[in-house]
């Protein structure tokens, strides 16, 4: 089965609903505008889909009325945990944070909701072997009420770790040459045999 096999058909599900067949009795230019949004919309679905996939990004949507938030599959696999091993809150996202990076992140997270700042962050998030992970999250809120008082925020987490620990070997060992260098009792003269 490949991917597109795994994405619903909204359209044949919406034409085979109980409702859509009695709309059905009767092909008129209403009828025929609604399938050709069902497929606009399908194909939207699906490059939204391909895309994410693409990116190997994992996906998150916070409810911020009932507290509660979808973590897609691809998030949770990137901290080591299987779809339903973790109660879908947000307390879930605030228990799995760095201490040591969490008030950080809140204050962003704030900042964007109540200052309309872009939110990305980076952190470390506590994987279920016990090891913590960075990641990046990017994130905007996309729903408020009438008085402007947001009520659905999402984004996307992205496993950043193999490039923060390569970043901090490189800070690791350019310390470590420069430690060296001061050091040595004599000046270090450096020549490039290429270009002299």
């Amino acid at each position: 089965m490949n991917a597109v096999d795994q994405i619903p058909n909204r359209q044949e599900t919406l034409m085979h609903s109980p409702e859509q067949q009695a709309l059905n009795g009767g092909h008129n230019g209403k009828n025929q505008h609604q399938s050709h949004h069902v497929e606009e919309t399908d194909e939207q679905d699906q490059r939204l889909f391909f895309a994410l996939d693409g990116s190997n990004d994992g996906l998150w949507d916070w409810d911020m009325v009932s507290d509660t938030v979808y973590f897609s599959p691809r998030w949770l696999e990137m901290i080591g945990y299987q779809p339903d091993e973790l109660p879908h809150t947000f307390a879930t996202w605030e228990a799995l944070v760095h201490p040591d990076d969490y008030v950080r992140v809140e204050r962003v997270i704030q900042d964007h909701i109540y200052e309309d700042i872009p939110y990305e962050a980076e952190f470390r998030m506590r994987a279920k072997d016990g090891q913590w992970k960075w990641i990046m999250a990017r994130g905007k809120v996309v729903e408020h009420n009438e008085q402007g008082i947001p009520l659905r925020m999402t984004g996307v987490h992205t496993d950043i770790d193999q490039r923060k620990r390569e970043q901090e070997e490189l800070q690791r060992n350019r310390a470590l040459l420069q430690g060296m260098l001061d050091a040595l009792p004599a000046v270090v003269y450096v020549k490039d045999l290429e270009t002299g």
